[in-house]
């Protein structure tokens, strides 16, 4: 037997094989090949965000339904909760932040597959009313968002905001509104608790 010839043709049949096996892509590979005109986030640090490479399926799904922005697919973390009328408010995380997250807010309906963004981005921290800037809470006893963003990372100054959610077709209703000044004194050395209770900050609505 020529095992030159026999070698040739083993290392020809590995070669074949590997290639046969990297060509079967895992779904978060191919989910992320088949963006169907997706605007994604392409040029981006893969080391310190996940970004489109790393979403799993759930992600893919969601950003072909929502069809959010590049903007906010450096971590697109998902979050959804029930509205009325078999509706869904959906969170995704932009970015953590330094110390607070950046959101974008849709209304899905699956029946009508609609899905509208919701510009509730506080003009003290963004000129972007996509983006949403803060800690966010959702109470699906009575429907209501609640947004809490601060002016600075101490977390003693900033704006609480309240909205009464319903379905994917009705807009948001802002039912309360706090604000607090950030002061130019240092913090006293036992500062009280009501000043980073954005619950006991001043009324503003």
């Amino acid at each position: 037997m020529n095992y030159s010839l026999f070698g040739a043709i083993t290392i020809a049949l590995v070669t074949a094989c590997c290639s046969a096996g990297e060509a079967v892509k895992s779904p978060r590979q191919t989910e992320s090949n088949d963006n169907n005109g997706l605007d994604l986030l392409k040029n981006y640090d893969r080391d310190l965000w996940s970004g489109p490479d790393g979403w799993d399926q759930q992600q893919w799904s969601w950003k072909r339904k929502l069809r959010w922005d590049k903007a906010c697919d450096y971590v697109a973390d998902i979050e959804t909760y029930p509205l009325q009328n078999n509706t869904q408010l959906v969170q995704v995380m932009c970015v953590p932040g330094a110390y607070q997250p950046t959101y974008y807010l849709f209304t899905y309906d699956a029946a009508t597959k609609t899905a509208k963004q919701l510009l509730l981005g506080d003009t003290a921290n963004t000129d972007n009313s996509k983006e949403v800037v803060g800690n966010i809470s959702f109470t699906v006893e009575n429907l209501r968002l609640a947004i809490h963003s601060l002016s600075r990372g101490v977390g003693d100054c900033g704006s609480y905001r309240v909205y009464q959610m319903a379905d994917a077709v009705t807009p948001p209703r802002l039912i309360e509104k706090r604000e607090q000044a950030c002061s130019e004194s240092p913090l006293p050395e036992n500062p009280p608790a009501e000043l980073f209770d954005p619950k006991r900050w001043p009324l503003v609505k």
